[in-house]
């Protein structure tokens, strides 16, 4: 029996990363039902590098190797119609959202039902799996130790890129109460937005904790910079650091959407000992 996946690396890192999640754990459950799982993946249009074809450094921040028989088109394929060579033997059996598609050539009994991953942001039940590899982990881990124990975050990630001082200047009032409610905690500062950065700076908070890395506002003007591998890398390795980092606190402060890929990385591997549902302020209803 043999079963194929469709899906897109073309959007931002957390993106990729919440997409290469969802592949593996449906791979890992086809295959302990007997299928040969076979994966096609587009990355033509990813935002970060201009010649796709070339690959390497994503090897280097993700355990892209998990996923058995892995195809990576650069051209030619389009993941939301499956034109793989394969699809007129198999049939559609599952959508999660257009964000993967499940395609199999035997239909089973106990095949269904397929995780849909609804309710992530609450959730505690699905596999706690890393897809980083040991190298960007190891990274992380020591960039942390500063940190010490029991530290919070701020995840700042409003949908507005233009009108940053003003979007600021209507959450500020409230990222400074949490930071003097919590002034026993070091509160990391997770965000792409340098206005944030020099105003905590300008304010030198004691607990407060910032990443020096100055990333671009927009992900997706990332592609058009011509960075060579090495640079990409870096900036990988930082977005990655955010990440990790919010999975490791264990009071996390959101400005940003429920959807934020970020907060999904830190739900999915969460490296506290408190449930999802109580880490997040405002909560999630």
């Amino acid at each position: 029996m043999n079963a194929f996946l469709t899906a897109n690396f073309n959007a931002g890192f957390g993106s990729t990363y919440d997409v290469l999640y969802r592949l593996y754990t449906t791979q890992e459950k086809l295959k302990n039902l007997g299928y040969v799982v076979k994966s096609y993946v587009d990355f033509g249009l990813n935002p970060y590098k201009m010649d796709t074809r070339d690959r390497k450094v994503f090897y280097q921040v993700l355990k892209l190797e998990l996923l058995d028989n892995l195809v990576i088109y650069t051209e030619g394929f389009d993941s939301s119609v499956g034109n793989f060579p394969e699809r007129n033997s198999c049939e559609l059996i599952f959508n999660n959202s257009n964000i993967f598609s499940v395609f199999v050539d035997k239909v089973i009994d106990n095949l269904y039902p397929f995780e849909d991953f609804v309710l992530w942001q609450k959730r505690d039940d699905l596999p706690k799996v890393s897809m980083l590899t040991a190298d960007v982990t190891s990274y992380c881990e020591n960039k942390l130790k500063v940190f010490g124990e029991n530290f919070f975050c701020i995840h700042y990630r409003p949908y507005e890129l233009h009108n940053q001082i003003e979007e600021l200047n209507k959450n500020f009032p409230q990222i400074e109460s949490f930071i003097l409610e919590n002034s026993k905690n070091k509160i990391f500062i997770c965000t792409q937005f340098e206005v944030l950065k020099r105003k905590l700076k300008e304010k030198n908070y004691s607990n407060v904790l910032l990443n020096n890395y100055e990333f671009p506002t927009d992900h997706g003007a990332v592609r058009g910079l011509g960075w060579n591998d090495e640079e990409l890398l870096n900036y990988l390795k930082e977005t990655i650091f955010e990440m990790y980092a919010i999975s490791k606190s264990e009071k996390i402060y959101r400005i940003s959407g429920w959807f934020s890929n970020f907060l999904f990385f830190s739900n999915t591997f969460n490296q506290t000992k408190i449930s999802n549902l109580d880490r997040y302020y405002p909560s999630f209803n």
